[in-house]
Order: structure tokens, then sequence, then C-alpha cells
């Protein structure tokens, strides 16, 4: 049996590039970094600062809309009655991430939530491959191929939650251990160099036609 490698490049093409890097994506790109800025000087302020609770909804509130405006420049920087449920998806898995303080911290108490004196476990940077790759098998096998795109989505949504969390602990990279912390311009030009990447990806994998040739591939070994 031949595996349709060649195949899978027949997404990628010079006119789907250049819609990738148009105009549009460059210019929310811009918005989503004066974005980042913004609500991070916030979240120093005096006030915020003394307030857990402000910080901690301010905090939410900055990686759901990260994650979500990321992945609508993914989609081509337009939020449609189409794609809004994957944009709002993509934020709510980088926000709700930080659900595991709690369950670590065993305890619905805000105060001991992020007291931690480890990182819990959905902040394991290596599990996101792990997760991603265990999601585009369960798709391709089940041949829900009207799920192509979560592999991507979930990768990216988690990952510019584990960057942004980075410039204060760095990366946990089990079992090698936390880099140090990551330099806040690194943060920044990843969360704006991303979304063209993963868009660059899908297209070089056919997505999502790689994603049926897969679950044919599997179901005639």
């Amino acid at each position: 049996m031949r595996l349709p490698i060649n195949n899978l490049n027949n997404g990628f093409s010079q006119s789907k590039i250049k819609e990738i890097l148009s105009s549009t994506n460059f210019i929310s790109a811009t918005f989503l970094g004066a974005f980042c800025l913004t609500c991070d000087h916030f979240a120093q302020s005096d006030f915020v600062r003394r307030n857990r609770v402000c910080a901690a909804l301010l905090d939410t509130f900055t990686h759901f809309m990260i994650a979500s405006w990321m992945w609508t420049i993914v989609l081509g920087g337009s939020i449609t009655s189409k794609n809004v449920f994957q944009i709002v998806l993509a934020g709510l898995l980088a926000s709700a991430m930080d659900i595991d303080h709690f369950i670590s911290a065993r305890s619905i108490h805000l105060k001991d939530a992020t007291s931690l004196q480890q990182r819990p476990l959905l902040h394991m940077t290596t599990l996101i491959p792990i997760l991603a790759i265990i999601s585009e098998i369960i798709i391709c096998i089940s041949g829900l191929h009207r799920l192509h795109f979560f592999p991507y989505l979930f990768t990216l949504s988690w990952f510019s939650h584990h960057i942004r969390d980075a410039t204060r602990r760095g990366l946990w990279l089990w079992p090698f251990g936390s880099t140090p912390p990551v330099p806040y311009f690194v943060y920044i030009a990843s969360t704006l160099v991303l979304p063209f990447g993963t868009s660059l990806l899908m297209s070089a994998t056919g997505s999502p036609m790689h994603a049926v040739q897969l679950h044919r591939v599997v179901h005639n070994v």
C-alpha cells in the first residue's frame, strides 16, 4: 500500500499564500499586537494588581480574545456565521485552561487557585502536541472530517496561553524541566506570527483533504 503523500500538498498554492499573507491579515495582526500590549499594561496597574478577582477576569478575558483573534486571522480575518463557532471555541479552549488551577488546589477559592507552588497539568507545554496528535488520529479514524481544523485550533489556542504565561515562569517542557522566562518581545512576536504559520501549515497539508485521505489509508491497512 502506498500513502498518498503527494496529494497532501494539493492545497498549497501561490494564490493561497497571497490570501494568507493579505493586507487584511497583517492589519488584523497589528491590532492584535496593540491589544496584547494594552491588556498587559492594564494588568500591571496598581488597581488590578491589588484586586485578585479583577486580575483573574482580565487575564481570562485576554487569553480568550488573543486565541479568538489569532484563529480569526487563520480563517482570513473575517467573522461569519459559518466560522464564529470556531472562533469562540478557540477562545474558550485558551481561557478555560486555567480551571486546572482550581483542580490542583482542590478548592473553589481564587486565592488558593492562584497560590500554587507548582504549575498544574494543563500548563505542561509538551502535553499540547500529544493531545493534538491524539485528536488528529481520532478524527481520521472516525471520519469526522468536519473537525479537520480542530488539532490546529487546539494547538494554537493552548500555545497562545502557554507563551503568554511563559513571560513570567517560562515554558514547562516535561520531562526536561522549564525554560527561563520568555522575553516579552518573543511572546508578542509568537502571537503575531503563529496564525500565519498555522494557515500555511494547513494549506501545505491540504486540510481538510488530508483528513479524508488519511481516513482512507487507515481503513485500507
